[in-house]
């Protein structure tokens, strides 16, 4: 085609009036379905975010949270006929079933299902020679109910999305802020929380502490990746500055425990490098040395002072065990731990059945509580060593994706672990019974989680676009 002709086509073109003139309507001959829509409000916009806000009340996720806080929370509930656990696990039960219909099975959670049905297995197979009754039936309904229950929904509903498991660390903070700042609330005004007896809940301390030690893992890491947007960095810095806060007055040793440590650990995921001329210190080692430097401030001012005086005394306490009498009969955890060493000497291999310490311990009466508050020393008691390397087993093969990088550049992925090395770390030593750890179940089906090159739009093995600075410079995890 010669210009000319060009030319000539150009000018019979129809034109469109309102391209010349914007403030007359438009005759050009492009059909309606040719207009692009108008593009929906993005939900950090603040009227965008409020049908986002309300669709995640309506969530399965939502809903899986308060039955999970449901006997720490009890005081901000209703009151109902029925046992709050038990009606909120029926719905829980009937949302995830609908979950479960529309996105299948993952295969990738086909290998934990099928080591936890062994290791559960083989916990209902050791009740045929426990001497125990009540806390035999008790942990097998646990095991095999609740907590069987959490781990296909951390394996099948929230591993599998992203965004379903993003819901759920956000309710889970929003549950350890309320607890929070009502208890800071109620240290301010009575000046103890630890022996406070106006929430209607036995060991408040306890009930209170466990999912704010819990809600610190699930933030630290978006505290301290860079790569983070900086609003949700700050309002994650400073939940976590609160939860530190409450646990450091709440007089429960084993939750202030569990948060220093989760606080070194994740420190300790971004590594100081190496490099000319010197070396090169990440800013979130710089921030989370700043606030553990505080936490000794503050624990060295405390020590002479009235502030902190439960917990502190709560460490003191623990002298008492190492210097008294370890012949005398005791209801702390030493003693807890001899027994529960000579009770498995006594059957290494198979153990002597679940639920079965308490019966041994308390000579036929069964207690609730008398435990060994130490998991694998309850595992070798009541199920041998058998019973101990199928747990072991359960938990490789959930962790079998673990990598380093995957540690610095996914703060997801990064607090499930803060709270299976901090939270439950600190629990599987010094606390309560392994039937009762349900959010370990959860937080152990949710490792089994979709990389972030496992997006379910993309590729699966492909490889996501670096991210940048202002200046065009690639970042790492660990630089701003």
């Amino acid at each position: 085609m010669d210009v000319k002709s060009a030319y000539e086509k150009m000018r019979s073109a129809p034109v469109n009036n309102h391209d010349l003139n914007p403030t007359t309507p438009s005759y050009s001959r492009r059909s309606p379905e040719d207009s692009q829509p108008r593009p929906p409000l993005h939900r950090n916009h603040p009227a965008g975010a409020t049908p986002v806000c309300l669709a995640a009340l309506a969530s399965f996720e939502f809903l899986f949270c308060i039955f999970l806080y449901s006997n720490n929370i009890k005081y901000f509930l209703p009151p109902m006929i029925v046992d709050e656990t038990v009606v909120f696990f029926a719905l829980c039960v009937t949302a995830f079933g609908i979950v479960l219909y529309r996105t299948g099975i993952r295969i990738a959670a086909i290998p934990l299902l099928i080591s936890t049905l062994l290791f559960m297995g083989w916990l209902v197979v050791t009740a045929f020679w426990t001497v125990g009754y009540f806390l035999t039936l008790r942990s097998i309904g646990f095991h095999v109910v609740i907590n069987l229950f959490c781990l296909l929904v951390g394996a099948l509903g929230l591993a599998g999305d992203r965004v379903r498991l993003g819901r759920y660390v956000v309710f889970v903070a929003l549950i350890g802020s309320l607890l929070s700042i009502h208890g800071l609330w109620i240290y301010a005004n009575v000046g103890t929380f630890r022996y406070y007896d106006g929430l209607g809940i036995q060991r408040a301390y306890l009930s209170w502490t466990a999912p704010v030690a819990t809600a610190a893992a699930m933030t630290w890491p978006f505290a301290l990746n860079t790569l983070v947007d900086r609003r949700i960095r700050l309002a994650a810095f400073g939940v976590t500055a609160v939860f530190g806060g409450f646990l450091a007055v709440a007089g429960a040793r084993g939750a202030f425990l569990s948060f220093v440590i989760t606080t070194i650990v994740a420190v300790m995921v971004y590594p100081i490098r190496i490099r000319r001329p010197g070396l090169v210190i990440p800013k979130p080692q710089i921030y989370g040395i700043v606030f553990m430097v505080a936490i000794a401030c503050v624990l060295v001012v405390s020590w002479n002072k009235d502030f902190m005086v439960d917990t502190r005394d709560r460490f003191i306490s623990l002298f008492y065990y190492v210097t008294s009498d370890p012949m005398a009969e005791r209801y702390e955890r030493l003693a807890y731990f001899r027994a529960a060493i000579s009770y498995w000497l006594d059957a290494p291999l198979i153990g002597n059945g679940i639920g079965s310490f308490g019966a041994l311990y308390m000579k036929g009466i069964e207690t609730e509580g008398a435990q060994p508050h130490n998991i694998v020393l309850e595992l070798l008691c009541e199920t041998g060593l058998l019973g101990l390397t199928l747990f072991g087993a359960m938990v490789l093969t959930a962790a079998r994706g673990c990598t380093w990088e995957r540690l610095r550049g996914d703060p997801l992925y990064c607090g499930l672990w803060l709270f299976m090395i901090g939270v439950f770390g600190v629990r599987a030593m010094t606390v309560g019974d392994l039937a009762g750890q349900w959010e370990f179940f959860v937080t152990l089906g949710a490792l089994t989680m979709r990389d972030r090159t496992e997006s379910g739009t993309g590729t699966a093995g492909a490889r996501p676009a670096p991210m940048r600075n202002r200046a065009g410079k690639r970042l790492r995890p660990e630089e701003g």
